[in-house]
């Protein structure tokens, strides 16, 4: 009994260890109108995606048939590969990255987007696996890049720009605290921006508040009648920079 013990522990343990090192290959760019994919990996192991699939509207493509235009399909930890003729829809359209052809299965999907504001195929299975939330699109004309840490998931990670000089110098003299908070959250920004637009998303990527300013900075959001649990805050200075943080409501 105790060696049956030992085995069935062992087992669980490698297939935790698995999954979480595979849930860490995502997409970081998908651009429908050049028809070209980037694809990182987060983890900290090498991993074979070579027979990974890509599920576009319930079109399916493995990667290994796809073009490679640079790195490899052995993707290295911290590594990326571009690959080109996914034959994606340039408007309202999604995107699914699996691990393998199981495409209802939430643990078989690794990644998902969707942009425009229709045309979905594997939504609702995002959506059960809790990565994307229904009706969510990203509503901005492609290339979109992905500006999470890996983990993070859903639309306030997805825009339409490469983080800049300005965003990085903007989202590292952005500060906002208490963090946790109760009711009220305060906002300091020590670059020479204005923060015209904060939007604070759950963990699914649905944005539950937002407030909005012509002229004068932002300096604070009454979370008083915001759920206790984990949030993403959006911030969007007047020159477009973005900055996101991590917030929790207690």
């Amino acid at each position: 009994m105790k060696k049956n013990y030992i085995v069935t522990l062992s087992c669980f343990f490698f297939l935790s260890f698995h999954l979480t090192i595979i849930s860490q290959i995502r997409f970081t760019k998908v651009d429908p109108v050049t028809d070209i994919i980037t694809i990182h990996n987060f983890g900290n192991t090498m991993i074979d995606v070579s027979n990974y699939q890509i599920c576009k509207k319930f079109q399916y493509k493995a990667l290994n048939q796809l073009t490679l235009n640079s790195g490899t399909l052995i993707l290295q930890a911290g590594s990326d590969v571009t690959l080109s003729n996914a034959s994606l829809d340039v408007t309202n359209s999604d995107l699914g990255l699996y691990q393998d052809s199981n495409f209802t299965s939430t643990t078989s999907m690794l990644d998902f987007l969707q942009w425009g504001s229709s045309g979905n195929g594997r939504e609702s299975v995002a959506n059960a696996k809790g990565i994307w939330t229904t009706g969510n699109f990203i509503a901005t004309t492609g290339p979109y890049f992905y500006h999470g840490n890996g983990a993070e998931n859903g639309l306030p990670f997805w825009n339409n720009s490469v983080l800049s000089i300005e965003d990085v110098t903007f989202s590292n003299q952005t500060f906002i605290y208490p963090n946790p908070v109760n009711t009220n959250l305060n906002i300091k920004n020590n670059a020479n921006q204005k923060i015209l637009k904060a939007e604070l998303f759950d963990i699914l990527g649905k944005r539950v508040l937002m407030s909005n300013s012509s002229t004068t900075s932002i300096s604070s959001l009454n979370l008083k009648n915001v759920a206790k649990g984990v949030y993403f805050i959006r911030l969007t200075s007047n020159l477009g920079s973005m900055s996101y943080k991590k917030v929790i409501v207690e």
